[in-house]
């Protein structure tokens, strides 16, 4: 795993990590190697890929690496001669694609489900740090744009009783 202050280290070592690297140092190669994976299988990339070259260059040959944010098509740092070379793999996570294009949504609820089950069975869990009212929005996305949440924000989404027409629907968003 990655965190750089204490509390993100602590964090991600309670969620079960075997290491973790400061992912705020210039060179993680040398972070890696601190902690005895200077070339990793695989690499699960949940942020930007403002470091996607990098990370593709410490990537051992035939490992993967799986994105859940698109790639930059500008990033100039992507040696895709390498990546083709090595036979490297790059993945990408989308939880919405089936939704989206309408292919397969019977395995969407079969994925949904399985998720759920292993929640309940305590085998995963998901970390919410803070439920924000509506009227919070603001405050919510500030605190997502600081850079110290740990976990997911989600946002209450409360009938408006002084709605005439019609009535809303309760339930909840996440700000991820």
């Amino acid at each position: 795993a990655t965190a750089s202050r204490p509390e993100t280290i602590a964090f991600v070592q309670q969620l079960g990590a075997d290491f973790v690297i400061n992912h705020r140092e210039k060179d993680l190669a040398a972070e890696l190697q601190k902690v005895g994976a200077p070339r990793p299988d695989y690499i699960f990339d949940l942020f930007d890929n403002k470091r996607l070259g990098e990370l593709l260059r410490l990537l051992k040959p035939l490992g993967k690496v799986a994105l859940t944010w698109p790639i930059d098509p500008n990033d100039s740092s992507i040696d895709w001669k390498g990546l083709w070379l090595e036979r490297k793999t790059i993945v990408h996570e989308l939880m919405f694609t089936r939704a989206i294009t309408g292919i397969d949504l019977e395995k969407q609820k079969e994925c949904l489900e399985s998720v759920a089950k292993l929640i309940d069975e305590g085998k995963i869990r998901h970390v919410l740090q803070k439920v924000y009212p509506w009227g919070e929005v603001r405050a919510a996305h500030a605190s997502q744009e600081s850079g110290s949440v740990m976990g997911k924000l989600a946002l209450s989404i409360e009938p408006d009783k002084s709605n005439t027409v019609g009535k809303q629907a309760s339930g909840g968003c996440l700000i991820s």
